[in-house]
């Protein structure tokens, strides 16, 4: 596992003020972030947003949303409605583009995250 520091570092890379060293800090989570690796200390979740802050590359786009999948599958908390509401966001830029069935597609998938009704107590 990678050392808590470094986990700090690349946070704050991917909010760096020049998008070049946005991009290299979005390249490095990708290794960092890759399936079967261990989770950062924190969680998934500031990294996935920080990602999509950064907006350094499409590569880092899909990096974060596959990033706030696994924070959702993990259980970390708040992770299913900031899912839901990347999922929204992403689904009204494919509207803005023309890409309706994808924009379907994502408004489907967000309001299954956002909209579950508590089971009512017995």
């Amino acid at each position: 596992p990678l050392p808590p520091a470094v986990w700090t570092a690349l946070l704050v890379a991917l909010g760096a003020l020049s998008r070049g060293g946005r991009q290299v800090a979005a390249t490095l989570a990708g290794v960092a972030l890759a399936p079967g690796r261990d989770a950062p200390p924190r969680g998934l979740l500031p990294y996935a947003r920080a990602l999509c802050l950064g907006g350094a590359s499409p590569s880092a786009d899909e990096l974060a949303l596959a990033t706030y999948r696994r924070a959702a599958e993990r259980g970390e908390p708040g992770a299913a409605a900031a899912l839901g509401a990347e999922l929204r966001s992403r689904a009204l830029g494919a509207v803005r583009a023309g890409r309706r069935l994808e924009a379907v597609a994502l408004l489907r998938e967000s309001r299954a995250l956002l909209c579950v009704v508590p089971a009512r107590p017995g």
